[in-house]
């Protein structure tokens, strides 16, 4: 078929390279600007860039389609088009009031803990370089940070005495902060979005060994998800400011890591984040062995 004297396919051809190039070039750019990895940045604009690519011939195919047809074809054409694209816009909206959703429960939190300010997006990054080492999918990769952000969610269910208190816990008082992984999953599971997030939270303080909480789970029992969240979370609070202590040095705190792989921690996990940690500039994040 041509158009103007020209081969449709050609133009078409032209056109998506074109918005490919335009588009690669634009999430480079914001990935070096953000400071984030480019496949993270792809992974979050990748419906947005389909969406584009979908739409951007079909000027050219209407325009075809009212050259050799008339405007029957246009209107037959173009009335599914508007469906689906109305569809699309629908999702993306969801996808907006499920993003808005996770940042006011994580702000909740925040605002109910001053210790823990920064603390969930800090274990989030701390998570999604450990996935991306591991190679996992992007789905998972987007649950996983989800649920990163929201680990600390059923801290909301904890006297403000016991989170923030200057000593040591009593027996009860520690008793009472193991509830809040179940409490966080029961809040999250009456979502039906964050339902496989509230899993992989309700497991985040299992231990390799079986000796965590709340279910006791051990080895292959645990989700790699929940931990990859384990190690990231201990991670990030031995290196933070607490109620109770000042925060360890990076070195000193992966030598407690590694001193529990087998024990509280997956092997497979740390040794990816170790190697997560050596890729990492030398300014933000010291090297360790």
């Amino acid at each position: 078929m041509n158009f103007l004297g020209l081969n449709i396919v050609s133009i078409i051809a032209c056109v998506i390279a074109y918005l490919v190039t335009n588009s690669l070039i634009f999430m480079g750019l914001m990935a070096l600007l953000e400071k984030k990895k480019f496949r993270q940045v792809f992974s979050d604009n990748k419906w947005a860039m389909l969406n584009i690519l979908a739409l951007s011939p079909l000027g050219t195919i209407i325009a075809a389609s009212y050259q050799n047809y008339g405007w029957f074809a246009v209107i037959l054409f173009f009335g599914p088009l508007l469906i689906a694209r109305y569809s699309f816009k629908l999702y993306m909206d969801m996808r907006h009031v499920y993003f808005e959703t996770i940042k006011a429960l994580s702000s909740a939190m925040e605002a109910k803990d001053q210790y823990t300010n920064g603390h969930s997006y800090r274990v989030a990054d701390y998570a999604v370089g450990i996935a991306e080492q591991m190679g996992l999918k992007a789905d998972v990769i987007d649950k996983l940070r989800t649920a990163a952000i929201l680990h600390d969610i059923g801290k909301i269910g904890i006297a403000d005495s016991i989170l923030n208190k200057s000593g040591q816990l009593e027996n009860n008082e520690y008793l009472e902060i193991q509830k809040h992984p179940e409490i966080g999953a029961k809040i999250l599971s009456e979502v039906d979005f964050l339902a496989e997030v509230a899993h992989i939270i309700k497991h985040h303080h299992e231990r390799y060994d079986g000796k965590g909480y709340p279910d006791k789970l051990e080895g292959p029992q645990i989700s790699i998800e929940s931990c990859i969240l384990a190690v990231a979370d201990a991670y990030d609070a031995m290196t933070s400011d607490r109620p109770y202590r000042r925060a360890m040095s990076q070195q000193t705190a992966m030598n407690i890591v590694l001193e529990q792989v087998g024990k509280q921690f997956n092997p497979v996990v740390v040794k990816s984040f170790i190697d997560y940690l050596n890729a990492q500039p030398k300014e933000h994040i010291a090297h360790v062995s």
